[in-house]
């Protein structure tokens, strides 16, 4: 019988609560835009669906209807058909109707406030990392020459989200790319996060018509400018987060900037690096070609024809490193390791899903970070906590849970304690944390009287 069926029977059972729970605090005007721009049916299929790969980002297409049963979403998001076959033919249905996904991107590029930076950026859909896990370990043989993309997003900087996203093939340069992503998603304001390899001439002639299209480009260590205009002497310094900084900036002729910045602890750590393959230096040549690299360590020098602060440009430096981790998360489905193209219509499909889950992992890690629960534990030991708070099916979806109802299976105190910290519950347990006095219990000696009087028993006549 359907999970969605349950309160209907009268039959209860229990489901994971707290990441579905999660999710659906921070993606109801998402769910709301799926709902006016798609079809009903297919805009529950869709969230759900991202939701799942939220949950489990690994998960095949065989075991979505599983994984669902199991947790809260059949609840919050009822009669979702996501069966194998269903699941594919919406891949195709969603890449056919590219306008539907336009209109959703469209409403979140609505929201977008003036004052917020639009960031572009790409990454490339190829898994290249080595089997290190056991769980990823396979007999299966594994495909060969596959088909290299490329995706190219858009994120707000001040939401630190995604906003939109487009593959590409591997063959287009980065630069057209970007020219067609922005003509694509009719982006007239925005910063171009550009390669090493190309030059401030190159940007201009291919946005020559769109003036407002900036850009920030690393320098290569070699580059001349970096001696010139002595980038590796510290200006400032400041902090950002944990992360303790040197700064400088300088402006050239033709109204560019430089901006440089000495991360301590990753000099230090890049420092340590070379320390190692000085000592495996095989002659003096060797040694000194990599010692050299010494006064580069720790070192991150852009240039852009913006003017901003030392500390915004860094912000967004760092935001688009979290943001390709978070991408690389669903980078590595099924489809898109195979010989398919970019413009394959299934492809499309599964990309827009991905994206979907890319903004609801990237407002999950947000509002962890406000409450402050990050700053004693990573968000994977977050969820790893919450994951597995089991509620019983019978349990009211109208109201928000309390954790003293009787609709838990069973107490997770600290659980508790984070789901009330992130507005999941509405109350917390009074007695969680009652301080107890340091050291041991201290043991009071019972008195016990004399058995006689003091003296010498008087003897009588």
């Amino acid at each position: 019988m359907p999970i969605s069926h349950l309160k209907k029977s009268n039959i209860s059972c229990s489901l994971y609560y707290g990441y579905s729970a999660f999710i659906k605090s921070v993606s109801q005007d998402i769910y709301n835009d799926l709902l006016h721009c798609f079809d009903v049916n297919d805009a529950v299929k869709i969230f759900v669906i991202a939701a799942l790969k939220v949950i489990k980002p690994n998960i095949s297409t065989y075991n979505l209807v599983t994984e669902y049963k199991k947790h809260y979403l059949s609840l919050f998001y009822p009669h979702a058909a996501i069966s194998k076959n269903t699941v594919f033919s919406l891949y195709d249905i969603i890449g056919y109707n590219k306008e539907l996904c336009n209109d959703f991107t469209q409403k979140r590029f609505d929201r977008v406030q003036e004052s917020h930076n639009i960031i572009i950026n790409q990454i490339s859909t190829k898994d290249e990392s080595k089997i290190n896990d056991l769980f990823a370990y396979t007999l299966k043989p594994s495909p060969k020459k596959d088909k290299e993309m490329f995706l190219m997003y858009a994120y707000d900087t001040s939401l630190s989200e995604p906003i939109c996203s487009k593959l590409f093939d591997k063959n287009m340069q980065d630069l057209e790319k970007a020219k067609s992503f922005v003509k694509y998603n009719k982006i007239n304001n925005a910063i171009l996060f550009l390669d090493k390899d190309y030059s401030v001439k190159e940007f201009k002639n291919t946005f020559k018509d769109n003036p407002f299209i900036h850009f920030i480009m690393p320098l290569k260590n070699n580059d001349i400018r970096i001696r010139n205009y002595n980038m590796l002497e510290r200006q400032e310094a400041f902090y950002f987060n944990k992360e303790a900084l040197y700064g400088k900036k300088v402006k050239l002729k033709d109204n560019r900037f430089l901006y440089s910045y000495q991360n301590l602890q990753m000099k230090i750590d890049e420092e340590h690096n070379i320390h190692k393959q000085c000592h495996l230096a095989k002659n003096e040549d060797d040694f000194s070609k990599i010692y050299n690299k010494n006064k580069y360590c720790g070192f991150n020098i852009f240039e852009s024809d913006l003017d901003l602060p030392l500390e915004q440009v860094y912000s967004i430096y760092r935001d688009r490193y979290k943001l390709e981790m978070v991408f690389k998360i669903y980078k590595n489905s099924t489809l898109l390791n195979t010989n398919k193209s970019p413009y394959d219509f299934s492809i499309i499909g599964l990309e827009f899903i991905n994206l979907i889950a890319t903004i609801i992992t990237c407002r999950l890690v947000k509002k962890a970070e406000d409450t402050g629960i990050l700053n004693k534990i990573t968000f994977g030991e977050l969820i790893d906590s919450i994951r597995h708070t089991l509620r019983s099916s019978n349990a009211p979806l109208d109201i928000l849970a309390d954790v003293n109802d009787e609709y838990w299976d069973m107490e997770f105190e600290k659980d508790n304690d984070y789901l009330y910290k992130l507005g999941l519950v509405t109350d917390k347990i009074q007695e969680m944390y009652i301080p107890k006095k340091v050291g041991r219990k201290r043991i009071h000696e019972e008195f016990v009287g004399p058995k006689r009087k003091k003296g010498r028993p008087r003897i009588k006549d």
